[in-house]
């Protein structure tokens, strides 16, 4: 039977395993091409990614009844040499306390009711419970614990910020008023949100990508303007023995097109940022879907008025083949109108050419 020094040895082997995988995982998912060699390599790193994960969280349930059966807490984080007395924190008196009977309430507090926060927020969390981050105050930090971290506050909570006229019960109104005087007070009531509460926000909505994107030649440029230049190819002839060769310059244009600036921006004080776990990448995930969502609908139907001139646009704008090909019978999409867009593609673009279309569309053909 493995001891809990032998177990944490694991575990930070194990830890460290998974977060190597995870790291060249997200170095592939992030090339915007894989060769077939590296798709295989990346199906493969992400099954070992996986079972890598799978085994830290074996070891963690292995520590934790470990550390039941034996009535003794450790530092689930540390190499073992910190450790804490298992207690019962309904039985532990927040005001005559001593510090460490204070940290060991709140980290038996973690352990029951953590179980949905990351690694990076536990050990955060704890660390600031065992007092090793400045101007964390770890028996404050541990009072909050015990007074947030039950289901009577939780429900008091739930209903004190989603309801007008909350209809507390009796225990509900006790944990409020113990809270009130235990922490902050306001006119609104003074509710303070439960510590535990998962900070990670969960996207509702948004486009997955801006699909044109991945067909899309990406340049940089430093004025407001891209300019290029287009010509046929010249016009070549076959001329006589001694003759003179004509003029085959072709004709050149200047196709521009205008460069617009995309901004978001999300204020917050220093304080949220301090209390908030991880909120700077919290929010980046945020700004980041708010931007793939203006993409995908700029890109595609933009009315080139402050903003880009979207595919559909100009092709609506341009009737002329072969920008714009009209269906054979109006209101109906046959196979001769798939045919027929084919091959007003000219020959050129064909081998690069690909085909998009909506989701309606594609269900139908």
């Amino acid at each position: 039977m493995s001891t809990l020094s032998q177990l944490q040895e694991k575990m930070l082997e194990a830890t460290a395993r998974r977060d190597t995988l995870k790291d060249e995982v997200r170095i592939l998912a992030e090339r915007p091409n894989l060769s077939e060699g590296e798709n295989t390599r990346f199906e493969r790193q992400i099954r070992a990614a996986e079972k890598a994960a799978a085994e830290v969280d074996s070891i963690r349930d292995q520590r934790v009844q470990l550390i039941r059966d034996t009535k003794v807490g450790t530092d689930r984080f540390d190499p073992g040499f910190n450790t804490s007395r298992r207690v019962d924190p309904s039985s532990v008196n927040r005001n005559t306390a001593s510090r460490g009977e204070l940290r060991d309430a709140g980290l038996a507090v973690m352990e029951s009711e953590g179980g949905h926060l990351a690694d990076f927020q536990k050990t955060d969390l704890e660390d600031m419970l065992r007092g090793r981050k400045m101007g964390a105050d770890g028996g404050e930090i541990a009072k909050l614990l015990l007074l947030t971290e039950t289901e009577t506050y939780r429900s008091a909570f739930v209903k004190g910020i989603s309801q007008t006229q909350p209809a507390f019960t009796p225990e509900e109104v006790r944990a409020i008023n113990e809270y009130r005087a235990a922490s902050e007070t306001s006119a609104n009531g003074g509710y303070g949100v439960p510590v535990l509460i998962d900070p990670t926000i969960i996207l509702s909505s948004g486009a997955l990508s801006a699909p044109i994107l991945d067909v899309c030649r990406l340049i940089t440029i430093t004025t407001n303007a891209w300019k290029g230049v287009v010509a046929p190819g010249a016009v070549w002839s076959y001329d006589a023995e001694a003759a003179e060769v004509s003029d085959d310059a072709p004709t050149f244009t200047q196709p521009t097109i205008p460069v617009y600036s995309a901004r978001g921006f999300i204020p917050y004080s220093i304080e949220i940022e301090e209390d908030y776990p991880g909120f700077a990448e919290e929010m980046a995930r945020v700004l980041s879907q708010g931007y793939v969502n203006l993409l995908a609908v700029t890109t595609m139907t933009g009315s080139g008025s402050s903003q880009p001139t979207g595919i559909f646009t100009s092709m609506q704008n341009t009737t002329t083949a072969p920008t714009h090909v009209t269906n054979t019978t109006a209101g109906t999409l046959g196979a001769v109108d798939l045919r027929k867009a084919y091959s007003s593609l000219p020959e050129r673009f064909r081998p690069g050419a690909s085909w998009l279309m909506s989701p309606t569309v594609m269900a139908q053909v």
